[in-house]
C-alpha cells in the first residue's frame, strides 16, 4: 500500500534482473483524503479475519475503512 488520494495496493509479483515487479491493484477506497500525507495499516477489529483498513494522515486524524468483501 502508498499513500495517494487515499491509499492504492500494489501487489509484488517477484523480482527479475535485480528489480522488483509491482502490478498496480487499484484505490482502496473511493474516498478522497486529497492534502493529507496518509499512513496505511491494516487491522481487524471487527474480528472476522478480513483485513480493514486504517488510515492515519498527517494532521492527528484517522480514517476507518471496513472490507466489503
Amino acid at each position: 500500500m502508498i499513500d495517494d488520494t487515499n491509499a492504492a495496493l500494489f501487489e509484488n509479483m517477484g523480482r527479475q534482473d535485480g528489480q522488483v515487479h509491482l502490478i498496480y491493484m487499484g484505490d482502496l477506497s473511493e474516498q478522497k483524503i486529497a492534502g493529507h500525507t496518509t499512513s496505511p495499516n491494516t487491522v481487524d477489529w471487527d474480528n472476522n479475519v478480513l483485513p480493514d483498513l486504517l488510515l492515519g494522515v498527517e494532521d492527528g486524524h484517522q480514517y476507518y475503512l471496513k472490507n466489503q468483501r
